[in-house]
């Protein structure tokens, strides 16, 4: 059947209301796990960023992942979570605060290694921040403890 403009009025007719690309969300949704709460899409660029996740139980918008696709780990910055904040925090912007001194400019301040924590301790109280692989967007943040991934403020889609 087909509509006043010659179009089809058909599922996959091009008719008003229907999917510019229906195909490719199909694709996706046959792909994503059966286990999985969302797929993850950069907030930026909409690129797929997991599509094995759960939801956090208390905030609604954070997912944790194991296996991902198309980001990067900026190894050279180690956040730490700031209890005071609630958030996760610079590790150099902690240890800025405790010598109030010094000045931000001034670079990196050296503390005594009986202060410093273990590699252990290290390991589970650092994450490292994680970026979408084509806008750099930060999008998570990687616990090496566990080795999983902490995505928050990315798009869900079922």
């Amino acid at each position: 059947a087909e509509g006043p403009g010659g179009e089809s009025a058909g599922p996959r007719g091009g008719g008003l209301g229907a999917p510019r690309d229906g195909g490719a969300l199909e694709r996706v949704r046959a792909l994503k796990p059966r286990s999985s709460d969302a797929v993850l899409s950069c907030p930026c660029c909409f690129n797929i960023l997991c599509m094995d996740c759960q939801r956090h139980e208390r905030y609604r918008n954070q997912y944790r992942a194991m296996f991902v696709m198309n980001i990067g780990v900026d190894w050279g910055r180690r956040l730490v979570y700031d209890e005071a904040r609630q958030e996760l925090v610079e590790r150099r912007s902690i240890e800025e605060g405790r010598d109030e001194g010094r000045s931000a400019a001034s670079g990196p301040i050296a503390i005594p290694r009986d202060d410093h924590p273990t590699d252990e301790e290290d390991a589970e109280d650092s994450y490292f921040p994680v970026f979408c692989g084509n806008c750099r967007t930060e999008v998570a943040a990687l616990n090496m403890a566990d080795e999983v991934y902490h995505f928050f403020g990315c798009i869900a889609s079922a």
